[in-house]
């Protein structure tokens, strides 16, 4: 039988961690398989330990270790990264790895959603998340604006990341995925992680850093709807550079930095015309981040460039690729 054992790094949570792991207590209930909790409370001022070391749960197992970690290693990317490696440790017989975040809340499917996924073939499952705003961010003019540009460039990110995908054999002709990626809702085969070494080693986007890396030595990456975790809005967060500091960040510039992610049209041209020629030589290529992340106001500029690229240059490589598919199935 398949082991799971789910990863949280955690600190400062003790008003969550219950909610927290009642929820995962169902999605445990819900999965064919064995279920450990490993929660790493690490650098916690408050009783995020104790309260989880007091948890009843009736479908899965919860393990709980205190650390203190040092500089360098005081970080999100880090905490993660450990978190995983010393769950490995604590349950040896764990066979797929999910991480999550402790402010968030698994969905009860969420478990099975991977558990299915890995069982189909996938290395690497992403799930997608939600969170319900608070009054004040639901109606903050700079997220609306935000909202209104960087959600219309995200999805022709996404789209040209999907004609990659396609051109490498990564992903098959149809619906785009949804390409969230998010340490509040990732599982992953303890045979991948240990492939490639563990959770990439960065201060931050360790999420994304690792679904990199996975791409790019060939793993199967796949992007379920099924799993989902919900997070929280919070504007004080516990991590430099996570959730609370982005949305401070949109809440607060006239004129914030976007998503790295996002490309300008001439190097999104580039890195097109990069990512042909590999996939041609059968690699295995990945669309680059920003030199530097464009502020919002460039992205508005931008969009119309965007489309126009996408609509000339990628949507026919995409509708050719879509009509070999469907050839070669009749």
């Amino acid at each position: 039988m398949t082991h799971i054992t789910v990863a949280v790094p955690a600190c400062n949570e003790a008003e969550r961690i219950l909610s927290h792991l009642k929820a995962l207590d169902l999605a445990a209930a819900s999965v064919k398989a064995r279920v450990s909790v490993y929660v790493f409370a690490n650098n916690c001022r408050d009783e995020t330990a104790e309260r989880a070391a007091v948890f009843h749960a009736d479908h899965a197992d919860i393990v709980v270790e205190r650390a203190e970690l040092e500089a360098p290693d005081r970080t999100a990317g880090a905490a993660r990264r450990l978190a995983v490696l010393r769950a490995l440790v604590a349950v040896p017989r764990t066979d797929l790895i999910v991480t999550t975040d402790a402010d968030s809340e698994m969905r009860p499917d969420c478990l099975e959603a991977c558990r299915t996924e890995i069982g189909a073939g996938a290395d690497l499952v992403c799930g997608t998340i939600s969170f319900s705003p608070t009054p004040e961010l639901r109606h903050a003019p700079g997220l609306r604006r935000y909202d209104r540009t960087a959600g219309p460039y995200a999805d022709l990110m996404r789209e040209l990341r999907f004609a990659v995908d396609v051109m490498c054999g990564r992903q098959l002709p149809g619906a785009t995925p949804h390409y969230t990626t998010s340490g509040a809702c990732i599982a992953l085969t303890r045979a991948l992680h240990d492939r490639i070494g563990g959770l990439p080693r960065v201060p931050c986007g360790e999420d994304r850093a690792l679904v990199r890396l996975a791409e790019q030595c060939g793993a199967r990456v796949s992007y379920s709807r099924n799993a989902h975790s919900v997070v929280s809005a919070r504007l004080v967060g516990r991590a430099i550079g996570g959730m609370a500091d982005t949305l401070c960040r949109r809440l607060g510039a006239d004129d914030p930095d976007c998503d790295e992610a996002f490309l300008t049209t001439r190097a999104a041209r580039r890195a097109w015309g990069a990512a042909r020629a590999a996939a041609a030589r059968g690699r295995h290529p990945v669309l680059p981040n920003a030199s530097r992340p464009m502020r919002l106001s460039e992205i508005e500029r931008e969009l119309p460039r965007m489309q126009a690229f996408l609509t000339s240059e990628v949507r026919p490589v995409l509708a050719s690729a879509a009509h070999a598919a469907s050839q070669r199935v009749a």
